[in-house]
C-alpha cells in the first residue's frame, strides 16, 4: 500500500513538472514571437509599438534575458538610458556570463557619464572573452575618456601583442 502511494505521488509530481516545463517552453515561444513583432514594428519606424511588444515579451517570460536586452537597446536609442540600464541589469542577473550584455551596458554607462562603471563592465566582458580585441578597444576608449592614458595605452599595446 505504501509503495503504491509513493508511486502515485511520484507520478503526480512528474506530471506537474512536465506541465510546468511545457508552460515555460510555451511562454518562451510566445515571447520570441512578441520580440519578432517588435522587431518588425521597429523596422516600420513604430518605436512605441516595438517597445510595447518587447514589454509584453518580458511579461510573458520574465526569465528571458534577450527580451530585456531588446527593450534596453530600444530604450537607449530613445535616450532613456536609466531605464535601459535597469533592463540590462536584469539581463545580467539572468545571464551573467554574457560578454555582449556587459559590453552593451558599458556603452550605455558611458552615455550617462558612468566611466568607472563602464570600465568595470568592459573588464568583466574581457575576462569572459579575453581574445576579443574590440572589447579591449572599447575599454581603452573608456580609459581615455577618464583621462587614464597609461591604462588605455596598456590595452592598446596588448592588442598589438596578440
Amino acid at each position: 500500500m505504501r509503495t503504491q502511494n509513493l508511486r502515485i505521488l511520484v507520478t503526480a509530481l512528474l506530471a506537474l513538472s512536465m506541465a510546468a516545463a511545457h508552460a515555460q517552453a510555451s511562454n518562451r515561444l510566445d515571447a520570441v514571437q512578441l520580440i519578432q513583432q517588435g522587431d518588425m514594428q521597429l523596422r516600420m519606424g513604430n518605436s512605441e509599438q516595438a517597445l510595447l511588444s518587447y514589454t509584453n515579451a518580458i511579461q510573458k517570460d520574465m526569465a528571458f534575458a534577450d527580451a530585456y536586452m531588446k527593450r534596453a537597446t530600444l530604450l537607449s536609442r530613445l535616450g532613456q538610458n536609466t531605464q535601459a540600464l535597469a533592463d540590462m541589469d536584469r539581463a545580467l542577473e539572468l545571464n551573467p556570463y554574457s560578454e555582449w550584455i556587459h559590453d552593451r551596458r558599458a556603452k550605455t554607462r558611458m552615455l550617462v557619464n558612468d566611466v568607472k562603471g563602464a570600465e568595470e563592465d568592459w573588464s568583466k566582458a574581457i575576462a569572459l572573452h579575453p581574445y576579443d580585441e574590440l572589447l579591449r578597444e572599447h575599454r581603452a576608449d573608456a580609459w581615455l575618456a577618464a583621462g587614464d592614458i597609461e591604462r588605455a595605452k596598456a590595452d592598446l599595446d596588448s592588442m598589438i601583442a596578440h
